[in-house]
């Protein structure tokens, strides 16, 4: 979800693009939230890290109440995008101490957050965020399960996860290259792979023998990814 203001400075929420509607469509949004938060547990959001806007002088951060509302769309679009990582914790419907902001939230409600400076800021380590707050519910994500798996060797490029993206046209090709790590023979039987949207994507394996296809046309969604690998590709010893 994201963000406008309307020409008469009242807030505007959408989805790709399209406006809808707060009462039912929104507070739907936040329902899934809460019932994430509650069923597996917190759920990794961003905001914008400012706490005011040095050229106009709009405070966005109530020291006293540890408390945060970005209400200015321009300027956070402005700024790198995300801002910052955060964990929502839990939330707080009646909440309504915005009291240093220079622009105030039109509904009441805030998410608990957890910084990630440690119990020496903000309310030990926690603030409020307003519901209205124009970064909040651009970028979510939450896990549902985890599933333990036993891979003698993993093969990646991006320890840090997805921390940037390029764009490519429908039908690009992209390479990667790993050294093997062992002198025995491995078997690859799943592929990692992030994106930023839904998508479908052809994998291949090659090496010094020739290119083999390993998945055909496998549906990619946003996030990371692992597929499994049709018909597992062996390495020889040697390779």
């Amino acid at each position: 979800i994201t963000k406008t203001l309307d020409e008469n400075g009242k807030l505007v929420y959408q989805s790709s693009g399209v406006e809808i509607d707060y009462d039912t469509d929104v507070i739907a949004h936040r329902n899934q939230i809460k019932e994430h938060i509650m069923t597996y547990g917190a759920v990794w959001g961003s905001m914008s890290g400012n706490m005011y806007d040095p050229e106009t002088g709009n405070i966005f951060y109530d020291q006293t109440n540890s408390s945060y509302y970005m209400g200015d769309p321009d300027f956070a679009s402005s700024i790198n995008y995300g801002g910052h990582a955060i964990t929502i914790v839990g939330w707080d419907d009646s909440y309504d101490k915005f009291e240093a902001q220079t622009l105030k939230p039109e509904h009441t409600g805030a998410w608990i957050i957890l910084q990630s400076y440690g119990t020496e800021e903000f309310d030990n380590g926690y603030m409020y965020v307003s519901y209205d707050d124009v970064k909040i519910d651009e970028v979510l994500c939450g896990l549902k399960n985890i599933t333990e798996v036993d891979y003698d060797y993993i093969y990646q490029n991006d320890k840090l996860g997805m921390i940037d993206i390029l764009g490519y046209p429908s039908g690009s090709r992209v390479r990667t290259e790993f050294t093997k790590q062992s002198n025995k023979e491995e078997i690859i039987n799943e592929i990692g792979l992030y994106s930023y949207f839904e998508q479908t994507a052809t994998i291949y394996y090659q090496d010094s023998t020739g290119m083999n296809e390993l998945v055909a046309d496998a549906e990619v969604y946003p996030g990371y990814n692992t597929i499994e690998v049709t018909t597992p590709q062996t390495i020889n010893e040697d390779t």
